[in-house]
């Protein structure tokens, strides 16, 4: 699943917990250097995946764009007037009062864009319990426990959920795929849904 499969649940992860998104209700996929006929079994050499996220409860709906290969992230024009650079690995979160650039693994390096509005915000009293050590520890105090895990499984999931239903995006590549969770299948397209649950190669079964 190439560099969506590696990286989505480190990059998307805060975005997708703090706006709580669950799944995407349409997926389109652009990129470059591909047939999706003839390079079926491999990854494109540039991806842009436009995900539409539903509005819910206070917040309207929510776009996201990702960017890998020869595609990048555009640089926001507050850096450019900075002189820094885009976030390599990361994400620019684009709101109606601001913008905020982190990196991956839980935000890393996250900053508040322009410079001086990060120099001017003071950060609130932390309210949300950290993890102890790595979450692999976590996951086995949590074993230990009978507790919830930070990253629990459904959780995990539903990052997965999102990459993957990118990669049938790229198969389907300039095709707005319209997504339906709970039945999860696509509402429009014959072709996409057979990616879905794919048979088995010979000699292979779900035991």
């Amino acid at each position: 699943s190439g560099c969506i499969g590696d990286w989505v649940c480190h990059v998307l992860d805060p975005s997708y917990w703090a706006l709580d998104l669950d799944m995407p209700e349409a997926i389109t996929a652009e990129t470059k250097g591909y047939d999706p006929e003839k390079h079926a079994e491999f990854y494109p050499q540039g991806v842009k995946i436009t995900y539409e996220f539903p509005a819910k409860g206070n917040r309207g709906p929510v776009k996201i764009i990702w960017y890998d290969g020869d595609y990048s992230i555009p640089q926001p024009e507050e850096l450019a007037q900075e002189n820094r650079k885009v976030v390599g690995t990361g994400a620019v979160v684009i709101g109606d009062k601001g913008k905020i650039m982190h990196g991956s693994h839980g935000a890393g390096g996250c900053r508040i864009i322009p410079e001086a509005q990060m120099k001017a915000y003071k950060m609130p009293e932390q309210k949300i319990p950290r993890i102890r050590g790595s979450h692999q520890t976590d996951w086995l105090d949590a074993v230990r426990a009978n507790r919830q895990a930070g990253s629990p499984f459904e959780y995990g999931g539903a990052l997965t959920e999102i990459g993957l239903l990118g990669m049938i995006a790229i198969r389907r590549s300039g095709t707005r795929l319209e997504w339906d969770a709970p039945k999860m299948e696509f509402k429009n397209d014959r072709e996409a849904n057979q990616l879905i649950n794919p048979p088995y190669r010979a000699g292979w079964k779900l035991g």
